[in-house]
């Protein structure tokens, strides 16, 4: 398959981590295709094999909508882009009829109506779209591998250091003050774990990319 690659895996053992906040990611559409739930995304996606696109820049995404389409039985194809900018100006023109993108980044087009928000992903609801439901509460079955920024330190680094590094960390971006002014307007969420929960977490998001790209004979098994 022309889709397919030999991809090398990055190794995580030994490296010490910190903290994360998470991005808040959506699946966006333009009110033009006449979809006003996810439900109603899915059935125009069904009524349409192959004729309906998403854009993209990430790798995640695709993944997404291609565990996307093999849960809901659809054929939503895939447009790459270089930028964000331009899948949502594709968007907007209506060239394509969604995106699966950090809500953060569109809020301007929601609150306008030129765009329309259909559900979010993670355990809950956007406080930028506190109308908009989560995919676990419209019970969607497909695995979602979610955007996060962490912080990393070099295998090897002191217990004791990366304890301090982690409890600063935390601590501010535990701030009622500091979540309000700089991580909500960007649909971010923060994730206040430990080092051996972040290690965990990062193992696990690993492990489910895997599975999800062998899935979609992205690589040779």
């Amino acid at each position: 398959s022309s889709r397919r690659r030999h991809t090398r895996y990055i190794s995580v053992t030994g490296v010490q981590t910190c903290a994360l906040p998470i991005f808040k990611v959506g699946l966006t559409v333009n009110p033009a295709l006449g979809a006003n739930t996810f439900q109603e995304f899915i059935a125009k996606a069904k009524s349409k094999p192959g004729g309906m696109n998403y854009g993209s820049t990430a790798n995640n995404v695709r993944l997404f909508m291609d565990e996307f389409n093999k849960v809901n039985g659809t054929d939503v194809r895939f447009i790459n882009y270089k930028g964000g900018g331009e899948a949502v100006t594709a968007l907007l023109g209506n060239q394509i009829q969604a995106l699966y993108f950090g809500v953060g980044n569109l809020m301007g087009h929601l609150k306008s109506g030129k765009l329309k928000a259909l559900t979010v992903d993670g355990a809950a609801r956007s406080p930028l779209l506190p109308d908009v439901p989560t995919l676990a509460e419209l019970g969607y079955q497909g695995r979602a591998l979610r955007g996060w920024f962490g912080f990393l330190a070099p295998a090897g680094t002191p217990k004791p250091l990366v304890a301090r590094l982690n409890a600063e960390i935390t601590k501010v971006a535990g701030q009622p003050a500091f979540i309000e002014k700089h991580l909500t307007p960007l649909g971010l969420e923060p994730a206040l774990n430990t080092p051996e929960e972040f290690a965990r977490y990062l193992k696990d998001d690993i492990d489910k990319g895997e599975t999800l790209v062998k899935q979609a004979g992205l690589v040779d098994n």
